[in-house]
């Protein structure tokens, strides 16, 4: 799992680093709490690279002859989707707060940090959520097949946002910190469940293609 893992990171990394320029763009252009989003969720994302180099090289028809299962390999490409979701989150993080503090957008205050860090964990789970609504389309489909289904899937975790602040709305609740962490906890939960059943139903998909 370790090795499987590795691989896909490097392979990101390798094919990734034209994206620091945007992300710099990205913090200057947009608000903190955007712009951790954002590039939290663009670099869970990159999970599709991953499907995409796999793909080029032949490597699960490779694997298939090593000892590696197949929910192994399955298992590998969410523990990297989470791994690049965590670390996009606190790259969004670091520029972003840079940024602020330049341009003036934030302040070293309670009032101006705390909602960036509830923000900032909000994105790690909402980037996996993406991910794992993408991961099975990817595992169906193909990277180069499924890329018009996950433009879709992209819109599933923002509408959910835009859905939920309307309801909230139209039920006068009050988004004070006690209604916004027991969401948050709710939310977390939520997102968690539907990773393990994105996992089985994976697993499901990879283990019924012939490589």
């Amino acid at each position: 799992m370790k090795g499987l893992v590795l691989k896909d990171i490097y392979n990101v990394v390798a094919h990734a680093k034209s994206l620091i320029l945007i992300l710099v763009i990205f913090s200057f252009a947009f608000q903190p709490i955007q712009c951790v989003c954002m590039v939290a969720i663009i670099c869970g994302s990159l999970i599709s690279t991953t499907f995409s180099v796999d793909e080029y090289s032949k490597w699960p028809r490779f694997a298939m002859v090593m000892p590696i299962t197949r929910k192994e390999l399955v298992g590998a490409k969410y523990v990297v989707q989470m791994i690049l979701s965590v670390i996009g989150a606190t790259a969004g993080l670091f520029i972003s707060g840079i940024s602020g503090l330049l341009l003036h957008k934030i302040e070293l205050i309670t009032e101006d940090i705390n909602p960036l860090l509830v923000a900032t964990l909000m994105a790690v789970f909402l980037s996996m959520l993406l991910g794992s609504i993408m991961i099975p389309l990817l595992f169906k489909f193909g990277a180069e097949k499924a890329r018009i289904v996950l433009l879709g899937a992209a819109m599933i975790p923002a509408a959910m946002i835009v859905g939920l602040y309307f309801l909230l709305e139209k039920l006068g609740i009050v988004l004070s910190d006690t209604v916004m962490f027991v969401g948050l906890i709710g939310l977390i939960i939520l997102i968690l469940l539907w990773m393990y059943c994105s996992y089985l139903i994976s697993s499901h998909i990879f283990e019924k293609q012939d490589l």
